[in-house]
């Protein structure tokens, strides 16, 4: 089968790890293994317009120095604070190349590992063989482009096929424009994946009964592990998840109100003290003085009653 590129994301920047341009000035201290932040170095000046370089994201994410392999997991922050979503998809290799297709014709790069040794297929890979990423920016109908940081600034076109077989991990890693909406898949454990956290299986039934088809996009906010909530625009609608009553869905508006109602609490001044009890006198001595006031009112009407 033939290569066939039709198409590659405007003006996307090819880098290479070993010889680019570093912001110091100096040449990059772990050039030969800094194959992700320079994949992603130029997938962040595509989408932001401003100029990254692969030696200044790893710096700002592992520390001037540092020497060795990294994982596209630790920049996730980097690029959110960059107004860039870095999201992980897992799927079926196949799968995975297809929806490739997809996401780099809406604009959004997307980060693949392959074998440093590319060329033989993953699964014919030696015990123990290292890995290298790269990141894809261009399509064909049957073909995909990469920019390679290793052989940058030449293309590495292929076949799907080849792809497919040389896809590292059953994963890989889409980027977009932070704010957009969030496309969920669903994979062969039944979980979905939205802005790189997986959902579990239950949650993620609901979901897309509701809500989202399979690769369906829907306007999904944010979700966390560790939240109570997933927001989705597309419904009026928010799931709650509690340990005691699992999945249940609310109107949104009672969440706001519930929160709203929250923050006044807090924020409401305490109330004043209660005022303090009137003294009291206890036990005998108080008999006592009452005994002397009854006597002294009876000798006092008594004297009146005799003049």
């Amino acid at each position: 089968m033939s290569i066939d590129i039709t198409y590659t994301l405007p003006g996307f920047p090819p880098g290479n790890q070993r010889t680019e341009t570093t912001s110091d000035g100096q040449p990059p201290e772990d050039g030969d293994r800094d194959c992700v932040p320079r994949s992603i170095a130029s997938a962040l000046t595509f989408l932001t317009g401003v100029q990254f370089n692969g030696d200044e994201l790893h710096d700002a994410v592992y520390g001037q120095g540092y020497l060795g392999m990294q994982d596209a997991a630790r920049y996730v922050d980097y690029c959110a604070a960059h107004g860039v979503a870095l999201s992980l998809v897992q799927d079926a290799p196949a799968a995975l190349i297809a929806r490739a297709h997809r996401e780099i014709a809406a604009g959004h790069p997307v980060l693949l590992t392959i074998p440093s040794q590319w060329g033989i297929p993953a699964r014919l890979q030696p015990a123990g063989y290292t890995t290298h990423v790269v990141v894809l920016c261009g399509t064909g109908a049957t073909s995909l482009r990469a920019m390679n940081p290793w052989i940058a600034p030449v293309w590495h076109d292929n076949t799907d096929a080849y792809w497919t077989d040389e896809l590292v991990g059953g994963a890989m890693w889409i980027m977009r424009k932070a704010g957009g909406v969030a496309v969920w898949t669903k994979t062969a454990t039944g979980a979905v994946d939205g802005h790189g956290h997986t959902v579990g299986t239950g949650f993620a039934a609901l979901i897309l009964a509701k809500y989202a088809q399979s690769d369906g996009r829907t306007g999904e906010m944010y979700y966390d592990a560790g939240k109570s909530y997933v927001l989705l625009s597309t419904a009026p609608y928010v799931l709650r998840w509690t340990q005691a009553g699992g999945v249940s869905e609310t109107q949104a508006a009672d969440v706001v109100i519930d929160l709203a109602n929250q923050i006044a609490h807090l924020k409401a001044p305490p109330p004043p003290p209660p005022p303090p009890p009137p003294p009291t006198i206890k036990g005998k001595v108080a008999q006592d003085v009452e005994t002397m006031i009854i006597d002294i009112i009876v000798e006092y009407e008594a004297a009146k009653t005799n003049k």
